[in-house]
């Protein structure tokens, strides 16, 4: 996560969701690196400090997922011909 203002992904493979839950029951997710995965409040001061949290809202909680390889495959249609 780069931390300008607005703070941008990460350059390195984002293999990690992170969820913010508010007090009116908004929700914004990041997607970063596992770097960024092991310290969530670096990336909630940054969204803080950047305007990106709703107005007047709390932070609830934070949960923090990794990613399978698995969800990023591709899904495959499957084609039929006629005769």
């Amino acid at each position: 996560m780069n931390l300008v203002t607005p703070p941008q992904p990460c350059s390195a493979r984002r293999s990690h969701r992170i969820e913010f839950q508010f007090s009116d029951k908004s929700r914004l997710q990041m997607f970063v690196c596992e770097r960024h995965a092991g310290n969530v409040a670096c990336v909630e001061r940054a969204l803080f400090e950047s305007g990106e949290f709703p107005e007047g809202a709390t932070l609830v909680s934070t949960s923090t997922q990794a990613l399978s390889a698995i969800g990023f495959l591709p899904n495959r249609l499957a084609a039929a011909t006629a005769e």
